[in-house]
């Protein structure tokens, strides 16, 4: 389980003895949403995830390896975010939306620049 707090801190949290697990401490600003990689065999079956992205009103979009405490990759967005989520099918795609209105795609593999802007 994961839980976003106000303290711009996202914990991840071993639910057998509810202890954090992993706390993530990159952003600047509240964590305003988060998302779960959802990675799948050749026969679509659901495979562990080992990703999450979150994103916060720093404009910031940030990958996380659930095993590692420091972010993988920092995507800057340009104004405040307010939502993001995995592609459901494409594991190394997602998109974040933004205060500004406008709702961006990004790739995993590419973090200078979003791959589409809308």
């Amino acid at each position: 389980m994961i839980s976003e707090k106000e303290d711009n801190i996202s914990k991840f949290y071993n639910l057998i003895d509810a202890t954090p697990k992993r706390q993530y401490w990159e952003h600047e600003y509240d964590i305003v949403d988060l998302s779960w990689q959802k990675r799948r065999d050749e026969r679509g079956q659901i495979l562990k995830s080992i990703f999450i992205v979150t994103c916060s009103l720093d404009c910031k979009a940030i990958l996380w390896r659930i095993d590692k405490e420091a972010p993988e990759q920092i995507y800057d967005h340009g104004d405040a975010l307010t939502c993001v989520s995995f592609h459901p099918v494409l594991e190394n795609i997602f998109v974040t939306g933004s205060l500004d209105q406008s709702i961006r795609i990004w790739s995993m593999d590419q973090s200078d620049s979003c791959l589409d802007e809308v």
